[in-house]
């Protein structure tokens, strides 16, 4: 499965829509948040603001198929994980590992020290336990 991993900025209209119908599908079933196209579309623009890292996985004809997402804490020498969501048809194929080594990278660069990913008060699951990868 061919695909590259980019940066997701706010230039880029389709891509934004394509990381939204990802998290909205992904987490329709699952969590109180995301359920419709507007909530996950506001998540992502969340995700773009300049202290934040925002990345996408797409294929080759520039779909979306994952999504990452990272946000600093304690002066940027914690990162939290958020979110990491994969497209069902490309789940287990270690696309959300490519992700993760990703974001740690630029993480690393960035001078941070830690990623950890926070769990969901309303399942008690995290993205990993979630089954979206």
């Amino acid at each position: 499965m061919p695909y590259r991993i980019v940066d997701l900025d706010s230039d880029q209209p389709d891509l934004i829509h394509g990381a939204a119908v990802l998290l909205r599908d992904a987490f329709h079933n699952r969590s109180l948040d995301w359920q419709n196209l507007e909530s996950a579309r506001q998540e992502v623009v969340e995700s773009l603001s300049e202290d934040r890292i925002s990345r996408v996985a797409v294929d080759e004809s520039g779909t979306v198929i994952a999504w990452i997402g990272g946000v600093p804490a304690y002066s940027g020498n914690v990162w939290e994980i958020h979110p990491l969501v994969v497209a069902s048809r490309n789940r287990r194929q270690g696309l959300g590992r490519a992700l993760w080594r990703d974001l740690e990278d630029i993480v690393s660069r960035r001078g941070g020290l830690t990623l950890w990913e926070a769990g969901d008060a309303e399942t008690n699951e995290t993205m990993l336990s979630a089954g979206v990868l």
